[in-house]
C-alpha cells in the first residue's frame, strides 16, 4: 500500500476536501445511505471527519461519527474499491480512538448480512446485540462495539472475586458446554467448573470474543439466549493495544490459523495474558498441546477442565498483591511492592510544601517492611499511572488509623479522596470499629476539604471520625462520650475531644432544629439521630438510574460497569417530574427500585440516603446547576420534564448513600407500611412515611438491633 495521510477536516478550509467527501458518499449512498449535505457541513465543524489521502492527496476514504453520552458513534465509514484490504479501516479505527481516548469506545450499527461484518471483529470490536433494520428488507442490524477499556462505577475497595481468586477464563466451547443438557463425557468434565466449592476458590471469567462466537450461530432465538447466558459471568479486563500486539505474536507461534474460530481462539487466549489471567480452559487438543510454548513465553498456564480441578483441588494460594477493581470501573486498588517506592515518591511527594523525596521515599520503606502493622495501596488508572496512595494501621483500639494519604493533582482529586474516606468509613462501620483516624505529616488541600466533608473532627494535629452505628438520641450521643462508651485509642486527645462535642452538642436547639441536627449527625454516620424530626420518604428509582447514582451492586451486572468520576462521587442528584410528591430538605430518603425483571434485586428498598437540597425548576436551569454530578444527559432530564422545557421539574441533590445489607422486598415493604392510614403504598412517587417507620425500615436493611 502506498503511504495515505490520516487527517481530521478542519473547519478552516475544508471545502475541498469536503466536496471530496460528499463526492464519495454520493457514489456510495446505496450502502451509506441518505445524509443531508449540510449534515457534512456540521459535522467537519465539531471537526468529526476523518479522512484518508494518498500521495497526490486525492481522497481515498473518510470516517464520520459523532459523540453522544461518552460514547463515540461511527455514521460512515468509507473506502474506494481500489484501497479496501489495504489496512485502512484500522488506520481510520486508531485514529478514531486517539481523537476520542477520554469516552467509553466506539459502536455502530451494521447489516448482518453485509460483507463489511467479518471485518470488524478484525479490528477489535465484539458485537454486543442486535435489532431490526426499519427498510423494506428488515434485515437484522447487528450492534458492534469496541471498548477502550478506560475507567467506567461502583463496588467494594477490595471485595471483586475476579482479583482476589485464582482467575480462570474459559473458552467457547467450554462456555457453551455448561449449558447442554446431555451428560457426554466433555460436558461432565466442563460442568465439574460449576461446583461450588471451585466457584468459591476461582473466578470463572469470559473474554468479550465470546460475542464473536455467538454470533456465528445461525439461530437468531439462540444468538440471544446466549448473549444472555453471559450475563453470569465477568469479563476479563484487558488491555485492547496489549490484545493486538499479543495476537500477532501467537499468530506466528502457533502458525497462522486457518479459519474464524482459529482467530477467536488466538483473541481470547490474547485477552486471557492481557488480563493476566492465572489459567486458561480448553478442550481444544491444538491448543492445549501448545501450551509449554504460551506458559513459558507468557506464563498463562493452558489446562482442560479436569486438570485445573485437580490443581485447585490440591493447592490453593491466596493471591494478595493482584489488583482489585475500585468502585466497579477498570481502574485499580492493589498493595504496593518495595520496588515501586522511588516511583511512588516522585509521584506523591508534596514538595510545594517543603516534603523532600528522600524524606517521603524513606517514609514509605520504614512502612513497607513492617507488614505485620501497616498496608499500603496504590490506586492505578487502567493504563497503570497511580492516582492515589494511602497506608493504613490498626490503632491500639482496634480501630483503622490513616497515617498517610496522596492523591494526584487534577479534577479527580477531591472527589477520589472523599470517596477513600468514605470507603474506609464504611468499612470500618461493617465491622464494629468505633473511629477512623488521620494524621498526614504534609496535609494535602483535597484531603483537607474531603476531612471536613466526611465528618471528621480535628483534635489537636489528629483527625477524628466517630462511628455510632446505630440509631441514637441526641443526648444519647453525649452520654456515650462521657460514659467512654466510644473505643478511642490513646493518641487521641480525648478531654479536648469531649468539650468540643459537649459544646456543640450543647448548642442544640430548643425547637428541634433539623438543619442542626443533620448536621451533627453527620459527625456520627452512618449512625441515626432518632430524636430528630427530620422528614422522611420512600422514592421510587429506575433500576437503570439507581446502578449509576449509587448501587454497585446492580452496577456489577452491567456490561460496560461505569466510569471512574461517576463512580467515586459520594453524592448525586435524582430528577423527577413536578407532577409527582414533594420532597423536603435536609430529609431522608430511602431509596425503592422499580421492579425490573431483567435486573436481579430490583423492585426492592436497596439504599437510604440523606437530601441535601431539593430544587423545583425549569429543566434547563437545573441541568446547569447540577451538571456537574455528571449522570445524567441533557436529553435525560428533557425527557423528564416530557420534552417541554417549560415544565417544572424536581431536583433531589443527595449523600450519606448507604446499601441495605439486607434490601426490603415488596412483600415486606407493604406489611411494615400497613395501618399508616392514607399513606399511599404503590410508591408510584415521593411518599412520606413517619420516623419510626424510617428507622424500622433502616435496622432491617443494615441489619442492626439498636
Amino acid at each position: 500500500m502506498s503511504k495515505v495521510n490520516i487527517k481530521t477536516i478542519s473547519p478552516k478550509n475544508s471545502s475541498s476536501c469536503l466536496n471530496a467527501v460528499i463526492q464519495m458518499w454520493r457514489k456510495h449512498s446505496d450502502i451509506l445511505g441518505f445524509f443531508p449535505e449540510g449534515a457534512f457541513h456540521e459535522y467537519a465543524a465539531k471537526k468529526q471527519i476523518i479522512i484518508a489521502q494518498d500521495a497526490s492527496k486525492d481522497i481515498v476514504g473518510y470516517l464520520l461519527y459523532r459523540i453522544s453520552k461518552y460514547k463515540v458513534s461511527i455514521t460512515h465509514l468509507c473506502i474506494c474499491p481500489e484501497h479496501r484490504g489495504d489496512g485502512l479501516s484500522r488506520l481510520f479505527i486508531d485514529a478514531l480512538r486517539r481523537e476520542t481516548y477520554g469516552l467509553r469506545g466506539i459502536g455502530l450499527f451494521c447489516r448482518r448480512d453485509f460483507a463489511v461484518s467479518t471485518l470488524w471483529p478484525k479490528l477489535g470490536f465484539i458485537p454486543v446485540h442486535e435489532k431490526k433494520g426499519r427498510g423494506k428488507s428488515k434485515e437484522t442490524l447487528t450492534y458492534w462495539w469496541l471498548d477502550y477499556g478506560n475507567p467506567t462505577l461502583f463496588s467494594e475497595l477490595m471485595a471483586n472475586d475476579i482479583n482476589t481468586k485464582i482467575s480462570v477464563v474459559i473458552d467457547a466451547n467450554i462456555f457453551f458446554d455448561l449449558d447442554l443438557k446431555n451428560n457426554s463425557p466433555e460436558n461432565i468434565e466442563a460442568k465439574a467448573l460449576d461446583a461450588d466449592w471451585f466457584k468459591g476458590e476461582t473466578a470463572v471469567l469470559l473474554t468479550d470474543e465470546i460475542y464473536n462466537e455467538i454470533n456465528r450461530q445461525d439461530c437468531k432465538e439462540e444468538r440471544e439466549y446466549q448473549r444472555k447466558r453471559v450475563f453470569n459471568f465477568d469479563l476479563i479486563i484487558s488491555d485492547r493495544s496489549n490484545v493486538v500486539s499479543i495476537e500477532k505474536e501467537i499468530s506466528e507461534l502457533l502458525k497462522k490459523p486457518r479459519k474464524d474460530q482459529d482467530y477467536s481462539d488466538i483473541r481470547q487466549i490474547s485477552h486471557a495474558i492481557s488480563g493476566q489471567a492465572n489459567y486458561f480452559i480448553t478442550r481444544d487438543e491444538y491448543i492445549l498441546g501448545q501450551s509449554d510454548l504460551i506458559y513459558d513465553k507468557y506464563g498463562l498456564s493452558i489446562k482442560r477442565p479436569a486438570e485445573i480441578i485437580l490443581d485447585i483441588d490440591s493447592l490453593y494460594d491466596e493471591v494478595s498483591y493482584r489488583p482489585a477493581r475500585l468502585a466497579g470501573t477498570h481502574a485499580t486498588l492493589r498493595l504496593v511492592t518495595s520496588s515501586e517506592v522511588s516511583t511512588l515518591g516522585q509521584a506523591f511527594c508534596l514538595q510545594k510544601q517543603g516534603e523532600k523525596i528522600k524524606t517521603f521515599q524513606k517514609q514509605l520503606v520504614a512502612i513497607l517492611a513492617q507488614t505485620d502493622k501497616y498496608r499500603v495501596f496504590v490506586v492505578e488508572d487502567v493504563s497503570g499511572e497511580p492516582l492515589s496512595i494511602y497506608a493504613t494501621t490498626i490503632d491500639d483500639c482496634g480501630n483503622p488509623h490513616i497515617l498517610l494519604a496522596r492523591v494526584k493533582e487534577g479534577i479527580l482529586a477531591s472527589t477520589l479522596a472523599r470517596y477513600l474516606l468514605a470507603s474506609l468509613i464504611r468499612s470500618a462501620s461493617s465491622q464494629e470499629q468505633t473511629t477512623v483516624t488521620f494524621k498526614d505529616s504534609f496535609m494535602q488541600p483535597a484531603f483537607s476539604d474531603a476531612l471536613n466533608e466526611e465528618g471528621f473532627l480535628l483534635c489537636d494535629e489528629l483527625w477524628i471520625k466517630l462511628i455510632i452505628n446505630k440509631s441514637i438520641t441526641a443526648k444519647g450521643i453525649e452520654e456515650e462520650i462521657i460514659n467512654g462508651n466510644l473505643l478511642i485509642s490513646d493518641d487521641v486527645n480525648k478531654e479536648k475531644l469531649q468539650r468540643d462535642m459537649l459544646d456543640m452538642l450543647g448548642n442544640i436547639p430548643n425547637d428541634n432544629n433539623t438543619n442542626f441536627l443533620a448536621r451533627l449527625e453527620g459527625y456520627i454516620w452512618p449512625g441515626k439521630i432518632i430524636d430528630n424530626d427530620m422528614p422522611c420518604y420512600i422514592v421510587p428509582i429506575k433500576a437503570g438510574w439507581a446502578k449509576e447514582l449509587f448501587d454497585e451492586n446492580l452496577a456489577n451486572q452491567d456490561l460496560f460497569g461505569a466510569t471512574l468520576d461517576l463512580a467515586i462521587q459520594n453524592e448525586g442528584v435524582y430528577y423527577y417530574s413536578a407532577r409527582g410528591a414533594r420532597t423536603s430538605a435536609p430529609a431522608r430518603v430511602l431509596w425503592y427500585v422499580s421492579q425490573d425483571k431483567n435486573i436481579h434485586g430490583s423492585g426492592a428498598i436497596r439504599a437510604c440516603s440523606t437530601i441535601k437540597n431539593v430544587s423545583i425548576d425549569n429543566p434547563k436551569p437545573l441541568f446547569k446547576r447540577y451538571r456537574r454530578l455528571g449522570v445524567y444527559s441533557w436529553n435525560d432530564v428533557y425527557r423528564t420534564a416530557n420534552n417541554d422545557i417549560n415544565n417544572k421539574i424536581i431536583a433531589i441533590h443527595f449523600g450519606k448513600t448507604e446499601l441495605f445489607k439486607t434490601p426490603i422486598d415488596w412483600q415486606t415493604l407493604q406489611t411494615m407500611l400497613s395501618g399508616l392510614g392514607n399513606i399511599n403504598k404503590s410508591i408510584i412517587t415521593a411518599t412520606k412515611i413517619p420516623s419510626e417507620v424510617f428507622m424500622k425500615m433502616y435496622k432491617q436493611g443494615v441489619n442492626i438491633d439498636a
